[in-house]
């Protein structure tokens, strides 16, 4: 299985623009990961001593022992994506927090036994390269296959006419869940069914015929955070249950939500 996001044109574009143009090639671009909890980045290159590879985050930094595991918290091969865990501590990161030990141990090592669990999806390749692709609960599973909407989504954007894209997971029985892509489109294009088969293709490509979509969804709007992050779990809610549960009041325009239910009520936009 391919991924996009170590080709992603977006990405190279704007690295080799900031290396050759702003740079004129005297600079190092040295991407990094890092949270706030480990108050550093220990994934990054060593500037001037690590090779560059555009997309990647580098290697481990800072005597970080990184890892890429499933969810029984077994190591994954190369290639394979996995989640982010950190295996051992390192001087920077955080030990506790202030009077809720018990929140800190829930929230990032009660997934992986003595690991620090990231919540992001990540893969290494076979240069011991490391390449963060999301969050993992912007992730589902597919007849067994780890797929992340961000590589999904950024298959499809590169379609020409496709303004914004959010994809989630719906409950099937065969595979457990498929992917349901919405796409909202740029002004001057038309949702065909000749477009949806062009961005069928496209995640197919990019993807592989594990990612095929189980319906397209065209809308004229996506419910939004009013920092502009889409919603995907208020997206889910709609299709799976017809309502959404959870709380709405950080919508930029909750009238969005309403829309998107008219959308899917027509049973026919879903299939």
């Amino acid at each position: 299985m391919s991924f996009p996001l170590l080709e992603n044109l977006s990405i190279l574009e704007t690295w080799h623009w900031t290396y050759e143009v702003l740079g004129k090639k005297k600079v190092y671009i040295n991407n990094t990961w890092g949270q706030t909890e480990t108050a550093g980045s220990p994934i990054a290159g060593a500037a001037w001593l690590t090779p560059m590879k555009p997309g990647s985050s580098g290697n481990p930094f800072l005597g970080a022992v990184m890892d890429i595991v499933d969810e029984e918290g077994n190591p994954v091969e190369p290639l394979r994506l996995g989640n982010l865990v950190i295996r051992k501590p390192f001087p920077m990161l955080c030990r506790t927090l202030w009077k809720e030990p018990e929140r800190y141990y829930a929230s990032y090592y009660s997934q992986v036994d003595g690991c620090y669990y990231a919540s992001d999806l990540a893969l290494i390749d076979n240069d011991g390269y490391l390449w963060v692709v999301g969050r993992s609960d912007d992730a589902f599973n597919v007849a067994g296959h780890r797929l992340s909407t961000m590589e999904m989504e950024s298959a499809a954007l590169e379609c020409e006419g496709v303004a914004e894209c959010a994809i989630i997971g719906v409950p099937d029985e065969i595979k457990g869940e498929v992917p349901l892509v919405f796409v909202r489109l740029a002004d001057g294009y038309k949702g065909t069914e000749e477009f949806k088969l062009q961005i069928n293709n496209q995640i197919i490509q990019q993807i592989g015929k594990i990612a095929a979509p189980k319906a397209i969804i065209f809308t004229e709007t996506l419910p939004k955070t009013v920092s502009g992050k889409i919603m995907r779990r208020l997206l889910k809610e709609i299709v799976v249950s017809g309502k959404v549960n959870g709380d709405i009041t950080g919508l930029e325009d909750p009238s969005t939500v309403a829309q998107i239910q008219n959308i899917i009520a027509d049973k026919s936009s879903v299939k």
